[in-house]
């Protein structure tokens, strides 16, 4: 799958590069202009590469091969040079028209995908979308969930990881979206999606999303959304799930932004009691958060900490990661240095800390730890 990929990502290299080098030829001093279509198109390409060390635990499982990280939205494995993501993007831009196909690979998209699932994992977005009003757009296909202020592309962020918050967040999913734009301060977008995120069988159930994002001033920005869907296995019974997000973007001046984050979680039924996987008709419910302050030291210089914190009392947030303990509890912080030694690349280096009131983390193959504290480091370069 790997040749393949880099067979596939060289031919369209090479085809927009001859084509270029067609369009910028001339003949008779009079130079070819190049279709319409070539000028709206724009490729851009993003790889950001890390290194973990976690200190005084380690992820050596008895019963599992991948040596991952618990709760890592990005930088999953530990102790070894890797790529978070390298990402091929094409965008296409007309009057009336719009598309996006990106391919992906690294460690996020191995990990959000099963591995058998080879076609999902290594897509990022593709969708096509036309235009059906001027303030209005239809979209469809792979498309990329608003939920959230952090994402796991580090381009967009200071810090390297992700709150623990942010892990039970949905990723990609297929389906559709109309985008409503009245004004240049707000948009609404309206999703009906798979309530999976990722395309292995048939499946039935659907989500409902709904994101809003209004800029009250040029420094203020203020988001919420929501998505409504049925959580529940093929087979199971109904569990109606109403995933809550709001964030705001605040920025003080030229050198200061604050980023304050909230994710509330409630569904008909709850994974308890203890040790259980079955619902019961109990209503679940769990809550996050994370603030996060960025600094801006110089043109090549930022310095960001964030503050974080999880309780999911009925284990409906993380219910993914380990049905065996519901009740989690959670604090956390981290603190990074981001320096650009030149336009479009970042070197960044962090320091994070999560505890949990129960030992999830392992130690020498042993579930002993209920903290962690890494030491991570990131390069990327992003080409538009």
């Amino acid at each position: 799958m790997k040749i393949k990929l880099a067979i596939f990502i060289l031919l369209i290299l090479s085809i927009l590069s001859s084509n270029a080098q067609e369009f910028s030829s001339s003949s008779n001093n009079k130079e070819i202009k190049a279709p319409e279509w070539v000028n709206n198109l724009k490729m851009s390409f993003y790889l950001d590469c890390y290194y973990t060390y976690d200190l005084g635990v380690n992820y050596y499982y008895t019963s599992q091969a991948l040596n991952v990280r618990p709760f890592a939205s990005t930088c999953p494995f530990p102790n070894e040079f890797r790529i978070n993501r390298a990402m091929l993007r094409l965008d296409y831009n007309y009057d009336w028209a719009r598309a996006t196909f990106a391919l992906q690979y690294g460690d996020i998209p191995l990990l959000t995908a099963p591995t058998d699932v080879i076609l999902i994992k290594n897509i990022r977005i593709a969708t096509f979308g036309i235009r059906i009003t001027k303030k209005l757009w239809f979209d469809a296909g792979y498309l990329l969930n608003p939920i959230g202020a952090e994402t796991t592309s580090s381009q967009d962020n200071v810090l390297i990881s992700n709150s623990i918050g942010a892990y039970p967040e949905p990723g990609s999913m297929l389906g559709i979206q109309f985008t409503y734009s009245p004004t240049e301060k707000f948009n609404a977008k309206f999703q009906l999606v798979n309530s999976y995120s990722l395309v292995k069988t048939t499946n039935s159930n659907k989500a409902l999303g709904i994101a809003l994002s209004h800029s009250i001033t040029p420094k203020i920005n203020l988001n919420y959304c929501v998505q409504l869907s049925n959580v529940t296995d093929f087979n199971g019974p109904f569990i109606l799930q109403a995933y809550n997000n709001a964030y705001a973007i605040i920025n003080f001046g030229e050198k200061w932004t604050l980023i304050a984050q909230m994710d509330f979680e409630n569904q008909s039924k709850s994974l308890i009691p203890k040790d259980s996987t079955k619902p019961n008709n109990k209503m679940g419910w769990g809550l996050s958060g994370m603030t996060q302050l960025n600094f801006a030291m110089s043109k090549k210089f930022v310095l960001g900490g964030r503050l974080e914190f999880i309780t999911d009392p009925s284990n409906v947030l993380m219910q993914n990661a380990f049905n065996e303990t519901p009740g989690m509890i959670g604090i956390g912080q981290a603190i990074a240095l981001s320096f650009s030694p030149y336009p479009k690349t970042y070197i960044r280096a962090e320091y994070a800390y999560l505890a949990l009131n129960e030992p999830l983390f392992y130690f020498n193959s042993r579930l002993t730890h209920s903290y962690r504290s890494n030491i991570s480091l990131a390069f990327g370069v992003n080409f538009k």
